[in-house]
């Protein structure tokens, strides 16, 4: 991973930890970056956002929306809200660690 692809994780983060975007948004556009830089996480937290990113792969978060039927977005905007409660904290908390071993604070 070059220093650029790095900063762009490292500022998706950063955006999470500032509610500039929300959790599983952070987790759809870290997972990439996870994938090609295994360094980037903790082996553990790595899994984890990689696990979460899977069980919400199906989910209209961010610029997708747009494409969705608001009916549609309905329903599924009840299961995104579930889903960031259920897995909102580990996702920060990861986040948190990102940044913070890679010398930003969040």
């Amino acid at each position: 991973m070059g220093d650029r692809d790095r900063r762009q994780a490292l500022q998706i983060a950063k955006n999470l930890l500032e509610s500039r975007i929300n959790a599983i948004e952070a987790v759809r556009a870290l997972v990439p970056f996870l994938r090609v830089d295994p360094t980037l996480a903790m082996p553990e937290d790595r899994k984890a956002l990689i696990g979460i990113g899977s069980e919400t792969d199906d989910l209209p978060v961010g610029r997708v929306r747009e494409e969705w039927h608001p009916d549609r977005l309905q329903e599924s905007d009840k299961e995104i809200e579930r889903c960031e409660k259920l897995y909102g904290e580990r996702i920060r908390s990861v986040c948190e660690r990102i940044v913070q071993s890679h010398g930003l604070k969040g």
